[in-house]
């Protein structure tokens, strides 16, 4: 299996359409991370909104409350939101007991570390990739640092789908 920031290059460069590798490229990064789900929320600048583009192994309930994410929206999880606004990741520990978290995927084991980790190109936010462990995988900071690379080929991925619609 090629590193993932050649995985998603190859993405990139085999979808015919651009918007066609997103899910592609999402799955890449959950399974080379180690996570049992994640989802790719793009983010609307105009209405200052995440909307959830490809999850895999996200819940029914996780896919309701990331739909479609905006501030003070009682039905969404907001903290990937917060974290493309701060322009910062946030690392959730023992997210099955964390009550402010929805169950974002099955499994009788839970979930252990969720990571939201904002995208950019430039000084443009993008994205938010929201990635789930399961016991006895967790994330740390050097998880999250590894995939700052490949989420700039992520981006480049972003900007051709915007360029595309826009």
């Amino acid at each position: 299996l090629p590193p993932l920031l050649e995985q998603l290059q190859a993405i990139h460069a085999e979808a015919e359409n651009p918007e066609d590798a997103l899910e592609p490229a999402l799955r890449a990064i959950v399974e080379s991370s180690g996570a049992v789900g994640g989802a790719l929320c793009l983010f609307d600048q105009r209405h200052s909104v995440l909307r959830l583009s490809a999850e895999i192994g996200i819940t029914d309930e996780g896919c309701r409350r990331l739909r479609t994410i905006r501030r003070g929206d009682p039905g969404c999880w907001d903290i990937p939101l917060h974290g493309v606004v701060n322009r910062r990741a946030y690392l959730i520990e023992n997210a099955s007991e964390n009550r402010y978290v929805p169950p974002l995927v099955d499994g009788t084991n839970g979930m252990r570390t969720i990571a939201c980790i904002p995208v950019y190109s430039g000084i443009s936010a993008l994205a938010s990739v929201i990635l789930v462990t399961a016991p006895p995988r967790a994330f740390a900071e050097r998880d999250i640092t590894l995939l700052w690379k490949p989420l700039r080929e992520l981006a480049s991925m972003i900007d051709a789908v915007r360029r595309r619609v826009g």
